[in-house]
């Protein structure tokens, strides 16, 4: 599961916290752990910081069974459960489309998720690097290698392409001329279209210090507050739940619009 996918479930479940096994945009070499708490929100620093100096230092722990310390359940139908959860954000059937787009999921756990869902809105979807051996994740593809959907998107003319990372959490775009959409460009047109319908709340958008000026300025022009945050996602969460915010993101692809 993709970490917004384990949030969802987390809160659902009322579950005590979640954790993911995830690389991020790295190879499986390094992937890490990251904890949820029970709302399903990153943890902070502070929480952070607790567990690290509950962790003994400079020697190997043991490990033990789940006998011994807890219960392991397999939830075999998550990813269909994530996917109906997504579906009903907008179950609106007028709202489909006949569009042709291109996915790269770089062989990470949207793998089995972007197609249907897309699908279910009558896009028609020419997918790439949906096809996860547990090492080719993030493996020159998606976000961090956007030549073949570049390409794609140009030879089959699509209407636009989307680059995920091998953990569903950052998203880059292709328009239908084949020119690359960053997080601040999609960020712009997320915050115009919120301001459209008139879902933005006066409180403004989250940004980080590597944002780009044209954003800024764009940003200025439309009186939208911008608060600024460190160039992390956790950092975006805080500031979003911070300042009461709907909407926030950065550069390199990570959007966050849970409060819309």
């Amino acid at each position: 599961l993709s970490s917004s996918a384990l949030a969802l479930l987390v809160s659902e479940e009322n579950a005590d916290c979640g954790f993911a096994l995830t690389a991020d945009t790295s190879s499986y070499e390094y992937s890490g752990l990251r904890i949820l708490t029970k709302q399903g929100l990153p943890m902070s620093e502070e929480q952070l910081t607790r567990i690290e100096a509950m962790m003994p230092g400079g020697i190997q722990v043991p490990p033990k069974s789940h006998r011994s310390c807890g219960t392991i359940t397999h939830d075999t139908a998550a990813q269909q459960r994530y996917l109906r959860m997504l579906q009903e954000k907008n179950p609106d059937p007028r709202k489909k489309t006949t569009i042709r787009v291109a996915v790269d999921c770089a062989n990470g756990v949207l793998s089995e998720i972007a197609k249907p869902l897309l699908s279910a809105y009558g896009m028609e979807v020419l997918e790439l690097n949906c096809r996860p051996d547990g090492t080719n994740i993030n493996n020159d593809c998606g976000v961090m290698s956007v030549g073949d959907l570049l390409d794609c998107v140009k030879k089959y003319q699509c209407a636009a392409g989307f680059a995920f990372d091998g953990n569903g959490e950052r998203c880059l775009a292709v328009d239908e001329h084949g020119k690359l959409l960053d997080g601040d460009r999609i960020l712009a047109i997320l915050t115009q279209d919120a301001l459209k319908q008139k879902t933005l709340g006066k409180a403004g958008v989250a940004a980080t210090v590597m944002t780009n000026h044209g954003f800024l300025r764009f940003a200025e022009k439309n009186g939208v507050a911008v608060h600024i945050t460190e160039p992390m996602p956790r950092f975006v969460a805080e500031r979003m739940r911070e300042e009461g915010l709907s909407l926030g993101g950065e550069r390199g692809g990570y959007l966050d619009f849970s409060g819309m």
